[in-house]
Parts: structure tokens; sequence; C-alpha cells
């Protein structure tokens, strides 16, 4: 019986059996993966046909909103649930889960900044509706964060290097999200000069959260080294970017009507096409693209012309 004893321990500390760590290990994992499904199977569900009410009708936010909002705003933000909804679908459509620590890190700021700017607004419009909503982005908000602390999904694989291009596109998009999303949340009455149109100092606050979350994802996105780690982000920005830009286009003369000057309409729009740009450029060309690829525990150095890419 002793040998036997002998024998089982040994076999333990030799892998022959799993470990008690181990198996935990594997549970947490599988707990926190259920976790996530069920995560972005919410904001699927929520986000959808909020984004469709507030960009399609948007004179109904003001049942659910937590402020008075005009229509160019309202279907601003519901461009903002459909981008994320879509997200969502991406990272649930991803079995490996190498998308859930992109689409989080966009996601859990977003619904935080929005919903902080909602709590903290004056001239706030208290109804059952808004109180769900600012409950559903902070509990959201915080879900997130903490599955995003605890994500488990990685790459493996042969692995693309992000291409040099992408990182800089991301790193553009994030200076310019932070840069005019802080003016916008800390000090809204400075930001009117630079705004296409008229917004309250509420609504312009709830823009600059909805552009600090924003501002997270892609800062995050600068330093991931491989490709797979970032590709959910660009679908939904491109959708965003997208829809407000067609919104901008529906509004064409509430903008003339009261933008600041041409140079601001100017700049947004050309900050909007940056973004459509380089999100469709690098979606089309992802597969194209044999960058530096992981054999082997080794990782091939980057050609000339890939560098450029």
């Amino acid at each position: 019986m002793p040998g036997d004893l002998r024998h089982g321990r040994e076999a333990v500390q030799h892998g022959a059996y799993p470990l008690k760590d181990e198996m935990a290990s594997e549970t947490d994992t599988r707990v926190t993966n259920r976790a996530a499904e069920f995560f972005f199977y919410l904001e699927e569900v929520v986000c959808l046909p909020l984004g469709m009410i507030m960009y399609v009708i948007p004179e109904t936010t003001t049942a659910f909103w937590p402020y008075a909002i005009k229509p160019l705003a309202s279907r601003m933000f519901g461009s903002m649930f459909l981008a994320l909804a879509i997200a969502a679908i991406l990272a649930l459509r991803d079995r490996r889960g190498i998308s859930n620590s992109a689409v989080l890190v966009t996601t859990w700021p977003i619904f935080l900044m929005v919903a902080i700017a909602g709590t903290i607004a004056p001239g706030l419009q208290p109804s059952l509706g808004s109180w769900l909503l600012s409950a559903f982005l902070l509990a959201m908000a915080l879900t997130g964060f903490l599955l995003f602390v605890r994500r488990t999904g990685k790459a493996t694989g042969p692995l693309d290097r992000i291409p040099r291009g992408l990182r800089r596109a991301f790193l553009g998009h994030a200076v310019i999200v932070t840069f005019f999303g802080l003016n916008m949340f800390f000090l809204p009455s400075l930001a009117f000069s630079f705004w296409p149109w008229r917004v309250s100092s509420t609504v312009m606050r709830g823009l600059g959260g909805l552009f600090l979350g924003t501002a997270a994802g892609t800062a995050w996105a600068c330093t991931q080294k491989y490709r797979e780690n970032v590709m959910a982000l660009l679908l939904p920005y491109f959708a965003f970017v997208g829809l407000v830009l067609l919104d901008v286009a529906a509004s064409w003369g509430v903008i003339l009507a009261e933008s600041p000057g041409a140079q601001v309409t100017l700049f947004w729009i050309l900050v909007y096409a940056y973004v459509a740009a380089y999100t469709a450029y690098f979606s089309v060309r992802q597969r194209s693209w044999p960058v530096s690829v992981r054999e082997g525990g080794k990782v091939k150095p980057l050609t000339s012309w890939q560098k450029g890419s």
C-alpha cells in the first residue's frame, strides 16, 4: 500500500493525472467563457433594437433617454448602439474567443462614460425608462470590465503581425477622440465652437463620453502585437462612422444652419471619412497579408514591403 501511494504521488507530480489547481483553472475558464458569451448575447439583444429605434424614429428617444436630445444626436447614439451590437455578434461568432478582448475593451468604457454623462447631467428627465437604461449601462460596464480583466481567449496557430499602417491608424484615431472627448466631457461650453451643430452642454458631455470610451478601445489596439486581436474592431467602427455620415447627409440643412463655420463641418467630415477609409481598407486587405507568422515558437521578421503595409 505505501508503494502504491508513492507511485500515485509520482504520477501526479509528473502530470499523469490533472492537478487540483489545473482543474480549478479549467473550471474558472469555462465559467468566464460562459459569462462572456451571455454578456455578448445580452449586448446584442438590447443594443440592436435600441439602436434601431434611436436611429430610425429618434422622436421616441425622449421616452427613455435621461435628458432632452435632438434627432441628430439621437441618431449618433443610435449608431453607437448598432455598432456595439455588431461587435457583440462578431464576438459570438468567434468560438475561439480571440475577439473577446477587443469587443470588451471597446464596449465597457463606452457604456461607462455615456452612463456617467447621463447621471451627472443637470436637467435630467427622470423616468422609468431612463433609470432602466442607466442601470443597464452601468451594470454592463462593470460586468464588461470584470470580464476583460479575467479574459481567457488567446490567438493560437499562425499569427499575423499587425501592420504598421493599421497601428498608426489606430493611434491617430485614439489621439483625435481623446483630445476632443476630454474637451467635450469636461469643458462642454468650450466645445461648442468646434461642433458642427447646436447641442446642449448635457448632450455635448454625453458625446464626449462616447468619444472617450472609443479612445480606450483604439488606444488598446495600438498596443497589440497581432492582427487577429484587433480585427473585430474594424467593422463596428466602420458601421458607426458610416451611419453618422448618413445621418449628416440626411440632416445637411440643419448643419448648414447651425454649424459655427464651414471649416468645422469640413473637419469633422474628414475625421469620419478617415475612420471609414482605414477600417474599410484594412478589412478588405486582411486576407492578403502574409505579414510575420509565428512558426514553432519563432516569429519571422517583417520584410521591407510588409513594414510599409
